[in-house]
C-alpha cells in the first residue's frame, strides 16, 4: 500500500510491507498522511488523511486506516513483459504478470492470443508457488487461476 507524506515545504511517498510494520522518520512539524489507491472508487478509506505533529507528547503514533469495499468489483490487471529485446528470428521468453486490483477474489481464465505467423509457442511454465494451470490451444493459451487475493 502507498502513502504520500506532506508538511509545508516537501512530500514524498512511501510503502508498507503487506505485514503493515513501517517505521517513518518525519522531521519537526505538522505532516499529512494520505492512502494512494489506483482505483479509489473501489474502496472507501477512513480516515481519508491522518495529520501529525511532531515533536508531540511521543515520538510515535500508533494510527490504521480501515479499507471498506465500495460494492463488488472483480478487476484483473495482465501485463506481458518481453524479458530480452525482441530481435526477428530469435526465441524471446515473456513474463505474464497478473494481479487482483479489484475488491473480490478472482478466480477464472486469462487468455493469451498471438499471431502465429509472428511468433511461434515453444513453452510455458510457472513458478511452483503459483496457482495457475496453463493450456496450450492452437493459437492461444488459456492460464486458468484459482483464488486470486486482492491488494491489500
Amino acid at each position: 500500500m502507498k502513502y504520500k507524506v506532506s508538511n509545508a515545504s516537501q512530500s514524498g511517498e512511501f510503502i508498507f510491507s503487506k505485514t503493515g510494520n513501517y517505521r517513518l522518520f518525519l522531521t519537526e512539524g505538522e505532516h499529512t498522511i494520505k492512502p494512494q489507491i489506483e482505483l479509489s472508487n473501489y474502496y472507501s478509506i477512513t480516515p481519508d488523511t491522518l495529520n501529525v505533529k511532531f515533536p508531540g507528547i511521543s515520538d510515535s503514533i500508533a494510527a490504521d486506516f480501515c479499507f471498506k469495499p465500495i460494492g463488488v468489483k472483480p478487476d484483473a490487471k495482465i501485463i506481458i513483459i518481453p524479458k530480452d529485446p525482441l530481435r526477428p528470428g530469435f526465441p524471446i521468453e515473456f513474463s505474464l504478470v497478473y494481479s487482483n486490483v479489484g475488491n473480490a477474489m478472482l478466480n477464472g481464465d486469462i487468455l493469451f492470443e498471438y499471431d502465429e505467423k509472428l511468433i511461434k509457442f515453444i513453452k510455458a511454465s510457472t513458478p511452483q508457488i503459483c496457482n495457475l494451470r496453463i493450456h496450450y490451444c492452437g493459437i492461444f493459451q488459456i492460464y486458468h487461476h484459482l483464488n486470486l487475493g486482492l491488494f491489500l
